[in-house]
């Protein structure tokens, strides 16, 4: 398998989609000069989407479970998730370029220009973007009706005492949602960002409603033969 099939998760945020707490992936993967790297790397945050619950419902034209085939009876839809991605996509010496797909509620997560951004490495090296391409956004709406069990209470007074009767019925309920996608490249370039030597490269996007920290760790450089020509 090359890495530019890499799928690996390794964070999984079951928060709400709007908590300010830092949301964190991380991969292993060959060092980005050694002769071993063969493509793109991917970090993968997958955040699960609150307004988006799994259950019995009727999904629309962009639900992740396709209608049933049987007449007047819904499936189960599971849970959306909103994914983050970011492709180590190209580096040498002194370049990193990394791209990015991003999935949100909100339309100015999604954008790059509303995320302060920052490169650092293991050893404490800190880098600002040199460039920034931003993707043009798109969105897209889904519709879902859940089915809920909505339970009523009677309490009826017999000779013996009170009794507690309860009738369940189904209940429809509707959820309208709106998903923002966006992204873009974000080149960094510096003399000698990128050493042999170096064991780990974090790239942060910051905003006052979220912070997405993806990681890429690197194996270790063997030998001077191992290392690819820039």
């Amino acid at each position: 398998m090359t890495w530019k099939a890499l799928l690996i998760l390794l964070t999984l945020a079951l928060l709400h989609p709007g908590c300010a707490r830092a949301l964190r992936g991380r991969v292993r993967v060959p060092h980005p000069l050694s002769a071993a790297a063969d493509g793109p790397a991917l970090v993968l945050i997958r955040i699960a989407d609150a307004r988006s619950p799994d259950g019995l419902a009727w999904p629309g034209g962009e639900g992740p479970t396709p209608r049933t085939t049987r007449a007047g009876v819904p499936n189960i839809v599971e849970r959306r998730f909103l994914d983050e991605e970011a492709w180590l996509h190209r580096a040498r010496a002194d370049e990193v370029v990394f791209n990015l797909r991003l999935t949100a509620e909100w339309e100015e997560l999604a954008r790059l220009g509303d995320y302060e951004i920052a490169l650092e490495d293991d050893r404490g090296a800190r880098w600002m973007p040199a460039e920034i391409s931003s993707a043009r956004g798109t969105s897209r709406r889904i519709d879902t009706a859940y089915q809920r069990w909505k339970t009523t209470r009677m309490q009826i007074r017999d000779a013996d005492g009170n009794q507690v009767w309860s009738i369940s019925t189904p209940e429809e309920q509707p959820v309208r949602q709106q998903i923002f996608l966006g992204g873009g490249a974000i080149h960094f370039r510096a003399p000698v960002l990128l050493r042999p030597e170096t064991r780990a490269l974090t790239l942060t996007l910051r905003s006052r409603a979220r912070t997405l920290r993806f990681t890429w760790e690197f194996e270790p450089v063997t030998s001077i033969s191992s290392l690819r020509s820039s």
